[in-house]
């Protein structure tokens, strides 16, 4: 549970994960926590990354997605989803994301 400012919920507790990117071109997912109200997203190695909300995106670069360059990682800051899952894929396989989500 956050605390409040001016009363806003202010997140407290982070969570992190790491999604195994084995295959080039594959769809890879995680589902981030209820109350995520902000999360960044890079690979180990900060090479470039797609990123999609939806399924079926970033293997195949079928917009909408949105690609994350090399040396980069993807920031998002004041969220109040019901749910949310970010679908990741990498040209170059054997890469690893790292997450960190903020609830």
């Amino acid at each position: 549970m956050g605390i409040q400012l001016r009363g806003e919920l202010v997140p407290t507790t982070p969570t992190k994960y790491a999604v195994t990117i084995t295959s080039a071109d594959t769809e890879y997912f995680r589902a981030l926590p209820t109350g995520t109200k902000k999360f960044r997203i890079h690979l180990r190695d900060y090479a470039a990354f797609r990123l999609a909300y939806v399924t079926g995106k970033v293997a195949t670069s079928v917009d909408p997605f949105e690609t994350i360059p090399a040396g980069c990682e993807k920031f998002e800051d004041g969220l109040n989803p019901n749910a949310l899952i970010v679908y990741l894929a990498s040209s170059i396989a054997a890469k690893t994301a790292e997450i960190e989500a903020w609830s």
